[in-house]
């Protein structure tokens, strides 16, 4: 039987990740085209943007490097996640693997071709720069989270099951 912490490991990377593509396809759908449009919904602007490199563009040109090193990531998530022995680091590792798996998909699958793609980012707000997407922000929120573990319960290690509460530092 599956337990608890990877069910909701599992549960938050997919469902995170197949939220990102949703809205990254109606992102598309809604933004793109001939003529690029925005939205506005009160301080929100969506706007399409495509972004080949790393965090604010950073890497433009590596993108099979940047690829390579996201399927290790998601790779070493998965792992990690799935051992999680608390539902908080099963939680921050879920979103963190999300947001990973999210922006890889677009690396995987669109253009210019596969393991070379430009991630689509669609979200701006007035007070902060880059556009961006839904799996920047659970990528972000899951790194947030565990930190917040680390500094408050110190490094993550294999736990026993009275540490399943979250309250402790298990993964």
């Amino acid at each position: 039987m599956i337990s608890r912490h990877r069910r909701l490991f599992v549960a938050t990377a997919v469902i995170g990740a197949v939220a990102d593509q949703v809205g990254k396809l109606w992102a598309v759908a809604h933004l793109g085209g001939l003529h690029d449009r925005q939205v506005t919904l009160g301080p929100l602007r969506f706007e399409l943007s495509r972004n080949s490199g790393a965090a604010f563009g950073f890497g433009r040109g590596l993108t099979p490097w940047i690829t390579a090193i996201s399927v290790a990531a998601v790779l070493a998530l998965g792992y990690a996640g799935w051992r999680s022995r608390s539902r908080a680091w099963a939680l921050a590792l879920g979103l963190t693997t999300a947001g990973a798996a999210g922006n890889l998909i677009d690396r995987l699958t669109r253009a210019p071709g596969f393991g070379r793609g430009a991630v689509v980012d669609w979200i701006k707000l007035p007070f902060y720069g880059p556009v961006f997407n839904l799996a920047d922000v659970m990528l972000r929120l899951g790194i947030l989270l565990g930190f917040t573990l680390l500094i408050r319960g110190g490094a993550p290690r294999r736990g026993s099951s009275d540490e399943a509460d979250g309250a402790g530092p298990a993964v």
